[in-house]
């Protein structure tokens, strides 16, 4: 029989090996870049992969969001606004593409994708196992927290509740939260066993995961803009 293709809904099929170094390697060019070419390349890059998903809402909240980080940059620098906005700015412009890129791997990538391309790559299985019950754990918790703040709305605990009084309502937040992340913990190494991950014989993969083309033009990009990167500061420093 042969085996399954990757049938994810996006225009361009995308290695999970290819995701997860886009986001490191977007993270790593973001925080030490300094250079509004390579950050701007960076974003664009991220916002291609992020509209390559098919997910329209998710991504104009996005653009919305870096389209404002962008007018305030200029706004600080035009109008000689305070210290702390442009900070604002910056830090919102750094870490976009890192939110971007964590979205993509959380909510647009499946565990069977990830245990796919690891099983295709020879991963080791003490990585595998805790990185897909990571992605699987953080996005159980996002969820986890809106549910909670939704109970305590119903309950009458509005924001002006929360003002006055935060410290106890931390405690209505962190309690249920923290109760129900380690029921999901159970659940999730219940789950890890009846899938026979403890087992020790060889497993097979229904899913095909290939890594093509777009894949290595993908990684390479990143590379080439992290040396580059690497090259510029070290101009810099030789002949400043």
């Amino acid at each position: 029989m042969n085996r399954l293709q990757l049938c994810k809904d996006s225009f361009v099929s995308i290695n999970p090996l290819s995701k997860i170094a886009t986001f490191f390697l977007a993270s790593m060019i973001m925080l030490s870049s300094g250079q509004a070419i390579v950050e701007n390349l960076v974003i664009t890059v991220m916002f291609l992969l992020l509209l390559n998903t098919k997910k329209y809402s998710v991504f104009c909240k996005f653009l919305l969001v870096s389209l404002a980080f962008i007018a305030l940059d200029y706004a600080v620098a035009a109008f000689k606004l305070p210290g702390i906005l442009f900070l604002t700015a910056k830090f919102g412009k750094i870490f976009l593409p890192t939110l971007m890129g964590f979205y993509i791997l959380s909510k647009e990538t499946g565990s069977l994708e990830f245990m796919a391309c690891f099983h295709r790559f020879k991963a080791p299985v003490s990585f595998q196992i805790p990185f897909v019950v990571m992605m699987r754990f953080i996005p159980s918790v996002q969820e986890t927290v809106g549910n909670v703040m939704t109970a305590l709305k119903i309950k009458g605990l509005t924001k002006k509740y929360f003002f006055r009084h935060p410290f106890s309502t931390m405690e209505y937040l962190v309690v249920p939260v923290l109760m129900s992340c380690s029921r999901s913990m159970d659940e999730l190494a219940s789950a890890a066993i009846c899938r026979g991950f403890d087992c020790k014989r060889k497993r097979t993969c229904l899913l095909k995961s290939e890594f093509k083309f777009i894949d290595g033009a993908l990684i390479s990009l990143f590379l080439v803009l992290l040396c580059w990167k690497k090259v510029v500061v070290l101009w810099n420093i030789c002949f400043a």
